[in-house]
């Protein structure tokens, strides 16, 4: 559970941290101005889907603990802060970008207070739920800071090009270590 939880952290963060800082600005350039409005959906969606992509595969882990009671109340609590969600930010705000909000947070908190629980449930500590999710944002921030500076200032192109050949030299110093633990255990399930 902790080690899945460390790489599915470490592999979605740059991602993450770039749509949360750029998405309006990305979606600009690549589709149009007109779908710069749509960047800021994309903006709020990020932070549930990251949340989701960290845990839907340790969510097996209900099964394993045999606490599938557990699971289906945290579906139930889904569902309820889904509906319940989009309802206030319908019918309350009548504001299409409030009611993404609310639904996005409240979907994120409770896919972090479910890892939490497992966690805890499997024997670890919020210090090793926390570690890896405040390590790559660190490590995450200088191969998103070059775009963050392409994006915010009109920079003429040599400095753009700089800006992204440093991006992508620290986005390959970032997930080179990750690629090297996914092949070491690669190599351990073969000769398992």
């Amino acid at each position: 559970l902790i080690e899945v939880h460390q790489v599915l952290t470490r592999l979605a963060m740059p991602a993450m941290v770039v749509l949360l800082l750029l998405a309006p600005s990305l979606f600009s350039v690549v589709f149009g101005s007109e779908w710069r409005e749509a960047g800021y959906y994309a903006q709020w969606l990020t932070v549930m889907l990251y949340a989701n992509f960290i845990y839907s595969p340790v969510s097996t882990s209900f099964g394993i603990m045999d606490r599938q009671d557990a699971g289906l109340l945290l579906h139930i609590g889904l569902l309820s802060v889904s509906v319940v969600s989009i309802w206030i930010g319908a019918s309350v705000y009548h504001n299409t970008l409030v009611t993404v909000a609310f639904y996005s947070v409240a979907n994120a908190v409770l896919y972090l207070l479910a890892l939490v629980w497992l966690h805890l449930k499997a024997g670890s500590t919020l210090v090793a739920l926390l570690k890896p999710l405040a390590a790559s944002l660190w490590r995450a921030l200088p191969m998103t800071l070059p775009l963050l500076l392409i994006a915010s200032f009109a920079l003429p192109p040599w400095s753009v090009c700089a800006l992204g050949v440093t991006g992508a030299f620290f986005t390959f110093l970032y997930y080179l270590p990750l690629l090297g633990q996914l092949r070491q255990q690669t190599k351990g399930q073969e000769g398992a």
